[in-house]
């Protein structure tokens, strides 16, 4: 019985060897087409046919993307077994630069995302397209998980795409008011006497997160951000303001909370177009009224 095990053994093994060299000497084309395939087929036997074996090199390649596929596979029990056999796993980036979290995060899979954030990963490292785990979730308007990899997994709360947006632009697009009030908090414990200037970080085109709440209609959000210490009048690079671009998508009770904030209604900040005549070219009448009332008690 003993020499059929290790016949057994021996000929997993050399399966085993012939299949990884086979692999290796693939086309990067092939490998990528194969590579699924490969891992399904010999991940679980290489663990439950060779389970004393003391160098575990031969499985490296078969557990490398383990995890990948458990994440795509939303497959709780394949992700924990390579949490438990191959470790490094949990970090292997596939052609995109995204690893395990980064496909997790953007498939809205919590249950896989608390299961990753168990184990010592890099959680701030970003994809080729420059995107954070911290950045999907914002892009998904998911704030438990961005919550969740707030406070289990340290993200920076400050990181940027290619675009110069934090998970804070994209949330105030979303006017995810949770989101916000967790990344404000995380602020704090950066800076806390910094608040509000990371508040009015622009992004590429030089919006702030009041600007992306303002041009979205997010009156509510647009009160949260100000009173937090967001400047109200701050233009981007084209000189439009946040009641700027509250006016022009027509959004009255945004315009109105950001009146009540102190909003300059008629000053130039080099728009071409102020507020108010933007008001009255759009036909928007109702909120032409706000701004020459706002306008008349500013200047009494």
């Amino acid at each position: 019985m003993l020499k059929y095990k290790r016949s057994l053994c021996s000929t997993l093994l050399l399966m085993l060897v012939a299949t990884c060299t086979s692999h290796g000497s693939m086309t990067e084309s092939n490998q990528s087409d194969q590579e699924d395939d490969f891992t399904a087929e010999w991940y679980d036997h290489a663990l439950l046919a060779l389970p004393d074996l003391s160098d575990h090199t031969l499985m490296q390649h078969a557990n490398s993307m383990a995890a990948h596929n458990a994440v795509n596979n939303h497959d709780y029990a394949m992700l924990s077994h390579a949490c438990i056999f191959d470790l490094a796993s949990l970090d292997t980036l596939d052609s995109a630069g995204n690893k395990p979290i980064h496909k997790a995060v953007a498939l809205n899979d919590q249950r896989i995302v608390s299961r990753l954030l168990m184990e010592d990963i890099v959680i701030n490292f970003p994809n080729a397209a420059g995107v954070t785990p911290l950045l999907y979730a914002a892009y998904n308007n998911n704030h438990a998980i961005a919550i969740d990899l707030l406070d289990y997994g340290n993200a920076y709360p400050t990181a940027q795409n290619f675009l110069g947006q934090m998970a804070l632009h994209r949330f105030a697009y979303h006017g995810n008011t949770v989101a916000v009030q967790a990344l404000c908090q995380a602020y704090r414990k950066i800076a806390p006497a910094y608040v509000a200037i990371l508040l009015d970080e622009p992004d590429a085109q030089g919006w702030t997160a009041l600007h992306y709440a303002a041009a979205m209609g997010h009156g509510d959000l647009v009160d949260m951000l100000i009173s937090d210490g967001a400047h109200a009048d701050k233009p981007d690079h084209a000189g439009k303001t946040p009641l700027w671009l509250a006016v022009n998508a027509g959004h009255e009770s945004t315009v109105r909370a950001l009146i009540g904030a102190g909003a300059q209604v008629f000053k130039d900040f080099g728009s071409n177009v102020h507020p108010l005549a933007c008001a009255e070219q759009k036909g928007y009448n109702v909120i032409a009224d706000m701004l020459y009332q706002a306008l008349v008690v500013g200047s009494a």
